[in-house]
């Protein structure tokens, strides 16, 4: 199919001193003591991108950690993204879904944001950034020692490209 590319990778990693965490029990100060241990990663992608027309595009993708991942990766990430511009790309903006599993074991929201942009001069952009929409409910998202996630953010910055 034209203007679409389907992508299928894998990684391999050795590693003699992945950092790792004893998730079971603080230390008196509230902390997990970290040590570092042997490791043998394998990891696979996939990913598929269309360009619907010159202006819109969506990507989709899967990564799964298969050993030996570390205790704050997730098991799986599954994204989805919608990217649209403008004539001569003055403005657009994206809508970003992705989940992850296998951090707490237990099923969370997935993590929706959204972000535009308006070219102001060939130097110069506007860009608002709205992150993790659905914790706006009240419902918080854990991280892998249990401690809620920082929720949802709103971003209003000016890039200066050089």
């Amino acid at each position: 199919v034209k203007n679409t590319v389907l992508s299928v990778g894998t990684s391999l990693y050795w590693n003699t001193a992945m950092p790792d965490l004893d998730t079971g029990s603080a230390d008196s100060g509230g902390f997990y003591p970290f040590y570092q241990r042997n490791a043998f990663q394998f990891n696979t992608e996939l990913g598929f991108r269309w360009n619907i027309t010159s202006w819109f595009i969506l990507n989709t993708g899967w990564r799964r950690r298969w050993y030996d991942r570390s205790f704050y990766k997730p098991l799986d990430s599954l994204t989805f993204e919608l990217s649209a511009s403008g004539k001569n790309s003055t403005y657009g903006g994206n809508l970003d879904v992705s989940y992850l599993s296998g951090i707490t074991g237990e099923l969370q929201f997935p993590d929706v944001s959204i972000d535009g942009f308006y070219q102001i001069s060939d130097y110069i952009r506007l860009v608002t950034e709205i992150d993790d929409i659905l914790l706006i409910s009240g419902t918080p998202r854990y991280d892998a020692l249990g401690l809620v996630e920082p929720g949802s953010r709103a971003t209003i910055k000016i890039q200066i490209n050089f």
